[in-house]
């Protein structure tokens, strides 16, 4: 299954809580979320970068393009953080409403979620994925169990976000082994 990760600038906004240590960890978190990810086939990330870089980021109002302009405002390391991830993630020109449009379309080969920094209220937690491994195993999980297709397909893929599963080859051979609605 295809995963078409969007980041946006509700992927960033300020909760008004985190201070700046806090969201330079969350920034590294999204840091080691995008290199696990960035040359698998199955994990597209995606980005308005136009809309990113206006958003408030930190407490004093600091936005994405005021961080880039002067490292010292947090640390030197996010202008990095930020230049890979838009190197890593296809540009896309979508606002926030046709964002959530494109959130509800899912079929047992594609699913689409939004990075989040921090759970988003009106949009359903299947479809957010909080910027780091432990979240994004949670959304791959989900529709694995979801859309699980063959007894070969599960298990190739259970293996990819259960890390110490382990699960005998046999078991796709088994006689009345049935994954999914069948």
């Amino acid at each position: 299954m295809i995963a078409s990760l969007y980041i946006s600038s509700k992927t960033f906004i300020h909760n008004g809580i985190d201070t700046n240590p806090d969201v330079f960890k969350k920034l590294l978190e999204l840091n080691g979320l995008i290199q696990k990810l960035k040359n698998t086939s199955d994990n597209i990330f995606y980005v308005n970068v136009n809309d990113l870089l206006t958003t408030r980021l930190l407490q004093d109002g600091a936005t994405i393009n005021d961080i880039i302009s002067d490292s010292r405002k947090i640390n030197r390391d996010v202008s990095t953080i930020f230049l890979l991830l838009f190197e890593v993630c296809k540009p896309v020109n979508l606002n926030f409403k046709d964002l959530l449009d494109y959130l509800t379309l899912e079929d047992e080969d594609n699913c689409n979620a939004l990075v989040v920094f921090n759970q988003i209220g009106d949009v359903p937690q299947s479809k957010q994925v909080i910027s780091n491994i432990m979240g994004w195993l949670q959304f791959r999980r989900y529709y694995l169990g979801k859309y699980p297709k063959t007894a070969d397909y599960f298990i190739a893929e259970a293996g990819k976000y259960f890390e110490k599963l382990i699960i005998h080859p046999d078991n796709t051979r088994l006689p009345g082994l049935i994954i999914g609605n069948g």
